[in-house]
Formats: C-alpha cells, sequence, structure tokens
C-alpha cells in the first residue's frame, strides 16, 4: 500500500514523517527540540526517500519556492559539498552515498494545526510533481540551514580538498618575493576559486576572486568581482564585500597619490588631488561598515582595523588611524601595506624614525612591492626637502633613488616619473651648495621621457622636465650666462600644465620661474613688471590650496615677495613705493599675530622693512630705524630657521647698514662684519656655495675699502675675499662678477701693501689682468673701465713714486676712465676719475719736463662734469689744476667749498693747502732749497 505520509530529515539527521493533512503547520523535533516550519510544505509522495540534496545536484531555493526551512533564514556563506543521507529503499535497507551515516529513526510528529490540510493544494498547482516538490523542499533545507557559510566549509571530502587548496595556494601567493612569481601564484588561487563554483554560486566565488584580484593589483577587475558577488550574498556576508571594495579604493587613492602629488617637482607641500581625495571619501562608506562588523574565520580583526584605519586617515584623524594601522599589523592583515600606509602618516607628522622603521618594515613584509618602495622613496624625500642643510640629505635621497629605480624595473606605473623627480632634488641639492649638477639633471629629463614614453600624459614627467630646464636656466645664471632662455622654455611647459587650474604644483612652479625670470629682466635693468605681477597671481591662486587644508608658507611669502621686488624696482625709477611696502609689512604682521608659529613670514616682512629703508634713504628721509627692524626680523628666523635664502637677505640687509652708515659717516665696520658672519653661517648649511662666497668676498671688500680710508690695514680681509673670487673662477671661469670683484679686491690689497711701504706691483698688475679682460669680454662694462682704469692709474702713480717713466701707463689709464665717460656720461666717480688720470698726468709729464698744458685744460673740463653731477671730491683736486694754472685765489676757493662738501677730507685739504703755501714761496724764490 503506498505511503502516502511527507518524509523530512531534520538537521540533526532525525527523520520525521508527516501526514499530508499536516503541511503549513508548525512542529518541534522530538530528538533535538528545534522549530520545523511547513507552512508552505505540500505535496503526496508514496515511500519518499530522505535525500540530502548535494551541491550541483540539487536546486537552489528561491524565496517562496515551497522550500522547507528550519528557523529563519541564515547567511548564504559559501558552501561546502555535504555527505549525502541515507536513501531507504522499499525493503527498508539503507543505500549509502558517499560518506553516508547509519539511516536515523523515522518519528511520526504530532499535528499542530488540522488547517493546514487545506495549504498542500497551493504548491500543487501547475502540475508540479510531489517527488520534484520533495527534492525542492529538501534541498532548501540544506541550502538554508547553513552549510554553506565559511567556517562550515569543506565537511565532505570534496569541499575539504578545494577550500584548503585556496587558503593554501592564497597564503603562498602572499609570501612570493617577487611580482611575477605572485602574480602567477595568485592565478593558481583564481583556479581554486573557480573550482570552487561547482559547490555553490552564491556570491562567495566571486567575493575570493575580488580578493585574490585587489592583492595582484588589477583594482578594476577586483572591483567587478566584488560586485558581483555584493548582488549575490545575503546583507552580512555584503557588508564584508563592501568592506573590500573599500579598501580597493583607499589603496588606489594612496596610489594615486604617488603619481599625482607626491612625486611632483619642486617642493614638499602636498598639494590636492581632487580625483585621489574624491576616491578616498567615497570609499569611506564601504570602510566605516568595519566599526559594527564582527571578525569571522575568512574576516580577521586585523582585516577589519585596517579598514578603520583607512577610514581614519582619509578623515584626517592620523593618531587613530596609527594606532589601528597597528592591530592590522599585529593581525598580519595586508600587512606590507599597512605598514607602508602608516609610514606615510609618521613621515606627513614628521616623525621621521617611526616612518623609516615602519617604511623598512613594509618593504620586506610587501616583500618589496613598488608600492611599499615608492612609499618609503616618498618618505625620504619628504625629509630630505625639509631639512636640506642635514649632512645625510643626499644620502637619504641616494637612497630613495634606488627603492624608485628598483620599482621601476617591477613595471610600477608612477615609478619612471618617480626616479626623474628624485635625481631632480638630488640635482637641487647639488645647486644649493654650489655642486655641479648638469650630469644628475641630464638624467632627470632622461628618466622623464621614459616615463612620458609609459604615458604620454603624465603630469609629473612633464612637470620635471619644465623643472629640469628651470634648474639648468639657475646654472647659467650662476655661470655669468643669460638664464632668460632656459626660464622661458620652463614657463612654457609649465604653461601647459597650469592650463587646469587645479593643477597646484605646476601654478607654484611656474610663479617660481617667473619670479626668477623677473629678477633676470630686472638685474639687466629691463622692464620686469609683467614677469612679477604673474608671479604674483600664481602664488595668488596657490595661497590655501597647496597642501592638506592648505595655508603653508610659500605662496603667502611668494606673493609678498614679488609685490615687493617690483615696488623696489619701481622705487628705483622715482615712483613712490612706500605704501605698497608696508601694506606687506601690516599684512605679515598680521599674519604673525594670528599665526604666532609661522615665523616664516618674517622673511617677507624683514625683506620689505629693508626695501622700505632703502626707499626712504633715496627720498632724504631716515630710514635707519626701519632697517633695524628688517634685520631684527631677518636675525631672528635665520637663528631659528637657518636657511639659505634667509640667510642671503640677511646678509644683504647687513651690507645695506654697512653702506648707510658709510653715507651717514658712521663706522660701517661692525656691519658688514655681521655680513660676512653670516655668510660664514649659510656655508655651514651649504659648503662650497659660490654665491655665498661671492657675498662674502663683497662684504669684506666693503669693510676694507673703509678700513682703507682710515688708514687701517685690511690685508686679511681682503686676502679671504681674494681667495674666495678665486674658488668662483676656478669653478666659473666666465664669471665677469667673480672677475671683477676679484680685481678690485686685488688692487685694495695692492693699495694697503703700498701704504704699508711694501712692493704692491704684482697685486695691481693681477688686478689690472683681470678687470683688462673683464672688458675685453664686455665692451659695455662702464664700472669695468673704470676700476680698471683706476688699477692702471694706480700702477702709473707707483711707477711715478719710484722715480719711472710711467708716461705711457698712465696714458693708458686716461683711455680707460675716458670710456668709462663715454658709455656713463651721468656718472661723477667716473668724470672725477678721468680728471685724477689726467692730474697725475700732468704731474709726471712736469717732472720729466715734458708739455702738460692741454691736460691742465682736460683735467679741468673733467672735475667741473664731476662737480655738475655732484661729486664733491673734485672739487678737492680741482683746485690743485687751479695751483698748476696759477689761479692761487680759486685754488683756495675750491679747497674752502670742498672743506664744507667733504668734511672727512680736512687733513688732505690741509695738506694742499700747505703744498701751495710752498709752492708759491719757491715762485718767489726759485732758488730756495736748492
Amino acid at each position: 500500500m503506498a505511503d502516502k505520509k511527507l518524509h523530512v530529515t531534520c538537521s540533526c539527521g532525525q527523520t520525521l514523517a508527516f501526514r499530508p493533512e499536516q503541511a503549513g503547520g508548525r512542529f518541534r523535533c522530538p530528538a533535538c527540540k528545534e522549530p520545523l516550519d511547513l507552512t508552505e510544505a505540500t505535496g503526496e509522495e508514496t515511500a519518499p526517500p530522505a535525500v540530502r540534496s548535494a551541491p550541483g545536484r540539487g536546486v537552489a531555493p528561491k524565496p517562496g519556492s515551497g522550500a522547507v526551512s528550519r528557523g529563519r533564514r541564515p547567511a548564504a556563506g559559501p558552501p561546502a559539498e555535504e555527505e549525502e543521507a541515507p536513501v531507504r529503499s522499499r525493503s527498508g535497507l539503507a543505500s549509502r552515498g558517499r560518506g553516508a551515516q547509519a539511516p536515523a529513526p523515522v518519528a511520526e510528529a504530532a499535528e499542530v494545526s488540522p488547517e493546514a490540510a487545506r495549504k498542500k493544494k497551493m504548491v500543487l498547482a501547475g502540475g508540479i510533481g510531489g517527488a520534484l516538490v520533495l527534492v525542492i523542499v529538501v534541498a532548501g533545507i540544506l541550502a538554508f540551514k547553513g552549510p554553506g557559510k565559511p567556517e562550515n566549509a569543506g565537511r565532505t571530502s570534496e569541499g575539504t580538498e578545494i577550500w584548503k587548496t585556496l587558503e593554501t595556494d592564497f597564503k603562498a601567493a602572499e609570501n612570493k618575493d617577487d611580482p611575477a612569481s605572485r602574480d602567477t601564484a595568485f592565478k593558481k588561487v583564481l583556479d581554486s576559486i573557480e573550482a570552487s563554483r561547482k559547490l555553490h554560486n552564491y556570491g562567495w566565488p566571486d567575493f575570493f576572486k575580488g580578493r585574490a584580484l585587489s592583492r595582484m593589483g588589477k583594482y578594476d577587475e577586483a572591483r567587478e568581482a566584488l560586485v558581483l558577488a555584493i548582488g549575490k550574498l545575503e546583507k552580512t556576508a555584503q557588508n564584508y564585500a563592501k568592506i573590500e571594495r573599500g579598501l580597493i579604493a583607499s589603496r588606489q587613492s594612496l596610489e594615486r597619490l604617488l603619481r599625482t602629488r607626491r612625486f611632483r617637482a619642486g617642493g614638499v607641500s602636498l598639494s590636492p588631488d581632487p580625483v585621489s581625495e574624491e576616491t578616498g571619501k567615497a570609499a569611506t562608506a564601504d570602510l566605516r561598515l568595519a566599526d559594527s562588523a564582527k571578525e569571522t574565520p575568512f574576516f580577521s580583526v586585523g582585516l577589519l582595523a585596517l579598514a578603520q584605519a583607512e577610514a581614519d586617515r582619509i578623515d584626517g584623524r592620523p593618531s587613530e588611524a596609527l594606532r589601528k594601522f597597528e592591530t592590522a599589523i599585529s593581525g598580519r592583515a595586508q600587512a606590507g601595506y599597512a605598514q607602508a600606509a602608516s609610514g606615510g602618516l609618521y613621515y606627513e607628522t614628521d616623525k621621521w624614525e617611526y616612518g623609516s622603521k615602519a617604511m623598512d618594515a613594509a618593504i620586506e613584509a610587501d616583500h618589496g612591492s613598488g608600492f611599499a618602495r615608492l612609499s618609503a622613496a616618498w618618505g625620504l624625500r619628504r625629509r630630505a626637502l625639509l631639512d636640506m642643510a642635514n649632512a645625510e640629505a643626499p644620502a637619504w635621497l641616494d637612497r630613495a633613488v634606488d627603492f624608485a629605480d628598483k620599482a621601476a624595473s617591477e613595471g610600477h606605473p608612477a615609478a619612471f616619473a618617480a626616479a626623474a623627480c628624485l635625481r631632480l632634488d638630488r640635482a637641487t641639492l647639488r645647486i644649493e651648495k654650489g655642486e655641479d649638477a648638469k650630469a644628475i639633471l641630464d638624467e632627470a629629463d632622461t628618466k622623464a621621457t621614459e616615463a612620458l614614453g609609459k604615458d604620454a600624459s603624465d603630469p609629473s614627467a612633464q612637470e620635471i622636465q619644465a623643472v629640469v630646464a628651470f634648474r639648468r636656466a639657475e646654472i647659467d645664471e650662476r655661470a655669468g650666462k643669460d638664464p632668460r632662455p632656459g626660464l622661458d622654455r620652463a614657463i612654457a611647459s609649465l604653461d601647459r600644465l597650469a592650463g587646469d587650474p587645479k593643477d597646484i604644483p605646476a601654478i607654484m612652479n611656474r610663479a617660481r620661474a617667473l619670479l626668477k625670470r623677473a629678477r633676470a629682466e630686472s638685474s639687466r635693468g629691463a622692464d620686469s613688471r609683467s614677469f612679477y605681477d604673474r608671479a604674483a597671481r600664481d602664488f595668488d591662486a596657490v595661497r590655501g590650496n597647496d597642501g592638506p587644508g592648505g595655508g603653508t608658507i610659500e605662496p603667502i611669502l611668494g606673493s609678498a615677495t614679488a609685490r615687493v621686488e617690483k615696488a623696489i624696482e619701481d622705487s628705483k625709477k622715482g615712483t613712490d613705493t612706500n605704501a605698497i611696502f608696508q601694506k606687506v609689512i601690516d599684512e605679515m604682521s598680521s599674519l604673525i599675530r594670528s599665526r604666532p608659529n609661522l615665523i616664516a613670514a618674517l622673511e617677507a616682512r624683514g625683506l620689505a622693512q629693508w626695501a622700505l629703508s632703502e626707499a626712504l634713504t633715496r627720498q632724504g628721509k631716515d630710514g635707519s630705524e626701519v632697517l633695524s627692524k628688517a634685520l631684527d626680523d631677518l636675525f631672528d628666523l635665520f637663528s631659528k630657521q637657518p636657511s639659505l635664502r634667509v640667510g642671503g637677505i640677511l646678509v644683504d640687509a647687513w651690507l645695506a647698514k654697512g653702506e648707510a652708515n658709510i653715507k651717514a659717516g658712521i663706522d660701517p665696520r661692525q656691519a658688514f662684519e655681521n655680513a660676512s658672519n653670516n655668510v660664514d653661517a649659510c656655508l655651514k648649511l651649504s659648503p662650497g656655495n659660490l654665491d655665498l662666497q661671492m657675498r662674502r668676498g663683497k662684504a669684506l671688500t666693503h669693510s676694507a675699502e673703509y678700513s682703507l680710508k682710515m688708514k687701517l690695514d685690511p690685508s686679511a680681509q681682503l686676502t679671504t675675499a681674494v681667495n674666495d673670487f678665486t674658488a668662483i673662477l676656478a669653478a666659473q671661469a666666465d664669471n665677469p662678477e667673480a672677475r671683477f670683484e676679484r680685481g678690485r679686491a686685488l688692487l685694495m690689497l695692492s693699495r694697503a701693501e703700498y701704504s704699508k711701504g711694501q712692493d704692491a706691483r704684482i697685486n695691481v698688475t693681477n688686478a689690472i689682468t683681470d678687470l683688462e679682460a673683464l672688458v675685453a669680454k664686455d665692451p659695455k662694462n662702464a664700472r669695468g673701465f673704470y676700476t680698471c682704469g683706476d688699477a692702471i692709474l694706480f700702477m702709473g702713480w707707483v711707477d711715478f713714486g719710484r722715480g719711472n717713466d710711467a708716461l705711457d701707463t698712465l696714458a693708458r689709464a686716461v683711455g680707460k676712465m675716458d670710456a668709462a665717460t663715454k658709455l656713463d656720461d651721468k656718472n661723477g666717480e667716473f668724470w672725477n676719475g678721468l680728471g685724477n688720470a689726467l692730474f697725475v698726468t700732468i704731474q709726471a709729464s712736469r717732472k720729466a719736463a715734458k708739455v702738460y698744458g692741454p691736460a691742465l685744460d682736460q683735467a679741468e673740463a673733467a672735475y667741473r662734469k664731476a662737480l655738475a653731477l655732484e661729486h664733491w671730491q673734485a672739487q678737492i683736486n680741482l683746485g690743485m689744476i687751479f695751483a698748476y694754472q696759477l689761479k692761487f685765489d680759486e685754488a683756495e676757493q675750491a679747497w674752502t667749498e670742498a672743506s664744507a662738501k667733504c668734511p672727512d677730507k680736512k687733513d688732505e685739504i690741509a695738506r694742499n693747502r700747505g703744498w701751495l703755501r710752498e709752492f708759491r714761496e719757491r715762485l718767489k724764490d726759485p732758488w730756495r732749497g736748492s
């Protein structure tokens, strides 16, 4: 007789029998006491087998499909293959499949609801056979009771084999040292994952596929797999897939920064990258799911901590992020990446030692991945550029270059531009130290070209080539060449990048190039205002956008500096720019009050104060008080934050103070000595820096000039100055400024020797050699002609004093002085020099009993020209000309006027008057004294 009852196996193994009319009721298993819900169970079957549905054989249930569910529906995890349940035959013997258990006894459950009989007809509609219905029912029970959760995976021999293989392959892949082997191993993982699909396809294969692809760096493919997984998984499981998706996005955000921000040229300011920021912010919703997620065998506490750390990093909470990164690292959750990310945070907060240790650990834990190496390279770069005076900075950059080169050899897309950028930084450091950087600039250019070969639109590589042109222009300038062509090339290249108003690094570098271009134009007496204006606009555009939160000091200083330097040029041309200087002073003062720690603002204020003092002096006003404030600001800043830029401005300010003291009749030597001492301090930051040696040489020669006037011996100062200029010329043989300054210093040294009764001819001969070479190279150098004429005149005077024939030498001196006046006939000093050369020629001609009458008239005309240009010292020798012309009253009158105009020359005027009295006496008695 056919058995009309329904047989259902509980998860505990007990087989239960139900009468057809009991379908739709709720029952409790008599063995395990777990509830059974038969609200939608229907159908009749004759002696139905108790079947456990095996993966790949049964049908996955869908909501409302009529499957019998035990209690609430659990999460559909990745199911492993279940053991086959025994099938009871009509004879009552059990036919067992692989791994079968002994059959459980059949127990008839008590009826709960007599109404349930009516419900069985609902699922029989459509002609579905009772046997098929029971297969679906049993399959549904097994599918929903939870065998597919990761913690249940592998309970059958087939499942165990596949899932253990996957786990083993995954760990083996992560431990591979080189990228090629690692990718091969992960491909094996992907094969294992695909094999698992015959066990189930509820989303878990796609989940683990996404995880494997992400470890291979195939982020887009990984995201696609995770999206598929999210569409198939139950809600709780979806969250884990979303957290993985968030981790991919956050890593992509950091990877992008390596290309778009961290290896942009020209400094360490972290300019924003909108795409990277948006990618990171979009990931936080996924990452924050980790806050409420629980640890599972396939999702550890460490991995959850990594997600939380990334969310905190993106949200700008570095302390919280670092703490959670430590948890991730201790849990071995992507430890290499976690170490690199935490190292980056340490570097951004200037915790160098922690950062260095984290990066070393990242490289080892991540087996030297390109990301870990480039993150370490960026940290070393940041450290070096923030402390370029550190003796270890070159070694830091060299190590960073090695990391980038290794990452490039492994094909990391950001590594090629990074390798170029780091070489550019190394070249910049050498330039700052006055070293030869041409070869390494060429290397940087070549590496940038390689990067563009990989990606023609790479903004870092394009910018690096522009900045290479900028640095080459700086080298040209220091060698005495015109830097403007190179600067123009750099600006043109940066114009293309800066067309994007969000490309902050390009705009910043263009501002720097424009400021340098303006200075180059100004130094040649050309109109530099348009360049200063463009530089100020670029700095203003960058201001507030050049780092996380904005507000770094360079754009603020750059804008203020451009405005001040433009105003300085206008002031020299007679424009009243005092208001501009005062505005910058007030702006910087306000900035310092609101942000006391931003002491770098002292630079712009000090520069503006110095410029204002110069302007006031030109206007005939007292600028000494403002200059003293400038020196206080610059000295304070240099003491706390020594830098070449500030040190250079401070040196120039001390030189200005010395010059002001000379004009005021105050001893300037202390100011010049301070300038020299500041150069010494700067040379500690940049040993061998030729620009600094130039400034020290100038300071010493200025001081020596005053010492000579005071009849003091400046030989030691001048010897140091000559050595400085000689060092410059050894490196830059064509440097005209060094050539001029050495000739001038040698001339003063020869005068010091002459005053001590020593042989001055060697040094004055060397001085003449330098100065004649200068004017031969630059025939429009009026100051060079004048100084050369002065040196030849001194040589003639020495020969004349020794009783030698000096007329030819003096004729050369007259020629040089005449050339100077022709080049600049508005310079009273030049006309006075011509008069002096003619006057000594008169004396030598007179002693040699040669005609000198025409020279008297020429000398008088030269001195009168000098006086018309307010060069009052000409009055003294004009008196001597009058005496030679026997115009004694006019000579006395000239000296009286000279006493009023040149009070420091009273001793010389007194000697002239004494000579004139004696001269007049000899005219009365020619035999007197014979």
